[in-house]
């Protein structure tokens, strides 16, 4: 088995780490997109809660108690989704330098088997050139007996 092969062979094995950690990276940004979609939603929520209350007058001390509580909660999720975002927004970045390296890795692998390719195709031409010129060579001395 040749180098080129050989390279291509470890080129093959690259490409499907490659294709794993994009499709993790992938993964990861829908993640990333589906919990900043419920926080903003959670937000929403809470806004228009709060100008759904401004809304009544006048409200009783058990009312208000549960408007409080109800609010306190609501703040807690959208402090909890803030954490649970900053998490994904990491991940998702690690899950791209993890692509980009795996990307790397392919081109350079690439890089290798055009070289061993290009070192191939030199190296039959000479072969070639050789096995021309030891004909002419052999052509040449037998004209002249």
């Amino acid at each position: 088995m040749n180098r080129r092969v050989r390279m291509e062979t470890v080129k093959q094995v690259f490409g499907k780490r490659e294709e794993r950690a994009a499709r993790g990276m992938n993964e990861a940004r829908r993640k990333l997109g589906e919990e900043r979609e419920r926080l903003a939603q959670l937000e929403q929520f809470r806004a228009s809660y709060q100008d759904g209350s401004r809304d009544q007058q006048t409200i009783d001390a058990f009312r208000l108690r549960d408007y409080n509580a109800f609010l306190g909660r609501l703040e807690d999720a959208i402090r909890q989704q803030y954490a649970q975002l900053e998490i994904l927004e990491r991940q998702a970045q690690e899950s791209e330098q993890r692509w980009q390296e795996q990307r790397r890795r392919v081109s350079a692998v690439g890089k290798v088997v055009e070289q061993a390719s290009r070192a191939e195709q030199d190296e039959a031409g000479r072969r070639e050139q050789d096995v021309s010129d030891e004909q002419a060579a052999r052509r040449g001395t037998g004209t002249r007996d």
